[in-house]
């Protein structure tokens, strides 16, 4: 009878978290091709360039020379390129085993295939939980709660749509974070042997990864330092974890350098010199992030509070605020249930401590972007999972709850956590707004329009297949908006907003971040003010916007999330404005 009871059980778990990986693949996979092919993320556009631009080597001893491979972007016409290639030749490779190497298909196959990486890293969450709950004493249902939390949140949805190399590093480092959990006195060398091998493929997707190496390796050797304070036998201690970090950085090497072998300078598992050109581009990458600088993309976060911003980001756009409650509570909760048994549970709240070093070293820089913090997200729902359980205990002690009873109040509070998600998919569901705007333009604008148009953003209207069957000629001029506030750049603009018909905003890349540095921007500023006031010589004529929201649903719902992270909104919702000029 209790073999029989055993089995239910198991079936009914693995039903479970088979809907959960299922239901995290499918809101992951709407409408993949949600800009209509006009690859409007520009890292996604930039990869799959790269993609087109790499040929199969001819031979092994090809590919791993990073002198001669084709498959290194530096070789291909690409020198500067700050990734890891692992995901693009993963890539490549299926496009070319299926017919779909191809400007479109690279895309969107390597969007089916982030999604599928993310799916994974779903159901590696809920095998790190259920080793959570092993080792450290956690409730024994948290596991689906954090996979669930995963599944539902925001930002990682979003980051899957895109073809990037972050879900890849993201799941692979999960997946190495649990065979370090699996390490034991009886599998050690194998569990030390994965995790190194995982932690290669991860690094070789993207280089940041190696922040997570402190995690892991604590969780390697907790093992042997626990037996060391029971057992009083520190020099077995120290020959254990030499032997397990031998293995591991052995695998590691290894896998690194047959998976990445362009950030290296030579053929060579024993040469550890990295490639002069990849450190160059890193280096070049840095000098970007100057405050007094007026790189485009960097002029957003000189406004930007550090921990405060990423913060807010998390917690309105990433998680939603339902989630992001949990996570704080179950975030605090279990830091108390770790360090009140830190002997037993110091795996755990070195996890913990892990997530604020990291956050707060990120939290730090001048780049402040959601992407920087994907790596914590799957956390964040194990956090999340716990607070929410550790809520529904207490309310069910208050009011006398039976089990029951309890079970239904944590369900009814989890539904409060789909609302963020379920207002998300939104975007997915409606016409990207730059696609929209593009086929409004080719029906109202008139032939032979003069329009202008900001550097630094993608230019309207686009090529919508069907969207201009009477040919009709638009001229697009570029405005040099993000140069320097001075007499050139504004005879410049002067002279092409005279002979514009039209100016169009396809997004608020320019004025959300040139509005918020009125001292490096004086005139731009006041510019804008001016344009959104009615006070210019152009007026505004049209707006597509596509807000989160439930009218999907038939529910008149919508947030406007304009005050985002520019990334948030810029490559699949941005707001897009139309103004004419005046008669």
């Amino acid at each position: 009878m209790m073999d029989v009871m055993q089995a239910r059980s198991t079936l009914t778990s693995r039903l479970l978290v088979l809907v959960i990986v299922i239901l995290g693949l499918f809101v992951r996979t709407i409408n993949v091709n949600w800009d209509q092919n006009q690859h409007l993320h520009p890292d996604e556009r930039f990869l799959t360039m790269v993609m087109g631009g790499m040929q199969v080597p001819h031979t092994v001893r090809e590919y791993l020379d990073p002198e001669l491979s084709t498959f290194n972007p530096t070789n291909v016409g690409f020198k500067f390129f700050v990734y890891g290639t692992f995901p693009l030749v993963i890539n490549k490779f299926v496009a070319i085993a299926l017919h779909n190497d191809n400007y479109n298909m690279l895309t969107l196959q390597g969007r089916w295939l982030s999604a599928a990486m993310d799916a994974v890293a779903v159901l590696t969450i809920i095998l790190i939980t259920r080793q959570f709950e092993k080792k450290y004493g956690l409730p024994r249902n948290l596991k689906y709660f954090a996979g669930l939390f995963y599944a539902i949140a925001v930002f990682p949805i979003q980051q899957a749509h895109f073809f990037t190399v972050d879900t890849f590093a993201n799941t692979f480092f999960l997946l190495s974070v649990l065979s370090a959990l699996k390490l034991d006195r009886d599998h050690f060398l194998r569990a030390s042997v994965i995790s190194g091998i995982i932690m290669g493929l991860a690094v070789a997707s993207k280089i940041n990864v190696v922040l997570g190496a402190p995690l892991i390796g604590w969780l390697l050797i907790e093992t042997f330092v626990q037996e060391a304070f029971q057992h009083r036998k520190a020099m077995k201690m120290i020959i254990s974890i030499f032997i397990v970090s031998l293995f591991w950085l052995g695998s590691f090497w290894i896998t690194l350098r047959v998976a990445e072998p362009y950030y290296f300078s030579h053929f060579s598992l024993i040469d550890w010199h990295l490639n002069t050109t990849f450190l160059g581009n890193i280096k070049q990458l840095q000098s970007f992030n100057d405050p007094a600088g007026y790189f485009p993309p960097g002029i957003q976060w000189g406004s930007k509070t550090a921990i405060i911003f990423p913060l807010v980001n998390i917690a309105f756009f990433g998680l939603g605020l339902p989630l992001f409650f949990f996570a704080v509570v179950g975030f605090g909760k279990l830091g108390f249930f770790s360090f009140r048994e830190l002997k037993t549970r110091v795996g755990l709240f070195f996890t913990l401590l892990w997530m604020v070093v990291f956050f707060s070293y990120e939290g730090i820089q001048f780049v402040l972007t959601m992407r920087y913090f994907l790596f914590l997200y799957p956390f964040f729902a194990l956090c999340a999972g716990y607070g929410l359980m550790e809520i529904g205990k207490l309310f069910t002690r208050k009011a006398s709850l039976s089990n029951l009873n309890h079970e239904w109040l944590v369900l009814s509070c989890s539904v409060l956590c789909f609302i963020w998600p379920l207002m998300f998919m939104s975007i997915y569901l409606h016409k990207n707004s730059r696609v929209e705007a593009s086929e409004w333009m080719y029906r109202v604008l008139p032939d032979k329009s003069v329009i202008a148009l900001e550097h630094w953003d993608d230019p309207l209207p686009l090529q919508v297949e069907g969207a201009n069957p009477d040919q009709k000629d638009i001229k697009g001029l570029q405005l040099p908006v993000f140069y320097p506030d001075d007499d050139v750049k504004w005879t410049e603009m002067n002279d092409i907003l005279g002979k514009s018909d039209y100016y169009v905003l396809t997004s608020n890349r320019g004025w959300g971040s040139i509005m918020a540095a009125p001292k490096k921007y004086p005139k731009m500023s006041q510019f804008y003010k001016d344009l959104f006031d009615g006070k210019t010589e152009f007026e505004k004529i049209a707006e597509f916007t596509s807000y989160p929201g439930l009218s999907y649903l038939g529910l008149p719902i919508t947030i406007n999330d304009d005050w985002s992270e520019e990334a948030f909104t810029v490559y699949d919702h941005p707001k897009v404005l139309i103004f004419a000029k005046k008669k």
